[in-house]
């Protein structure tokens, strides 16, 4: 295993920063924000979040993806940090206005996310070209 850097500008990981935070950062901001469709209070909302953001960690390291501690807390902290955010944004628009800002979160999650597996990908697909 390579040495992980502290701060990575990449999609590679750095042990305190990497472009996953931000992605992690929206994915918690989108999902405070989707309570605007369940109508959770706030207490459920950071419950429910904190647990799913727990979850999806455990669920990466279950299908192999491999972080440091420090990466996987930080990631869950970052994506609870979204979701606080949403709460405070939600709380001073409009239905209207909660929806528009889950959709173009969700988006741009979506987007960010996509863009991180693909270069996940082409690096894996580097490493055994390299072999």
């Amino acid at each position: 295993m390579s040495r992980i850097r502290p701060f990575s500008t990449t999609w590679r990981e750095g042990r305190y920063f990497d472009r996953w935070m931000v992605v992690h950062l929206l994915s918690g901001f989108a999902g405070g924000l989707s309570n605007v469709f369940f109508g959770l209070s706030d207490r459920g909302v950071l419950l429910l979040g904190l647990g799913l953001l727990v979850a999806w960690e455990i669920a990466e390291y279950l299908l192999g993806v491999r972080e440091s501690p420090s990466n996987r807390i930080i990631d869950v902290v970052v994506g609870f940090l979204g979701i606080l955010a949403a709460l405070w944004t939600a709380a001073r628009l409009t239905r209207d206005g909660e929806v528009l800002a889950f959709a173009i979160a969700a988006a741009v999650t979506t987007v960010l996310s996509t863009a991180g597996w693909l270069a996940y990908r082409r690096r894996a697909r580097e490493q055994r070209s390299a072999r």
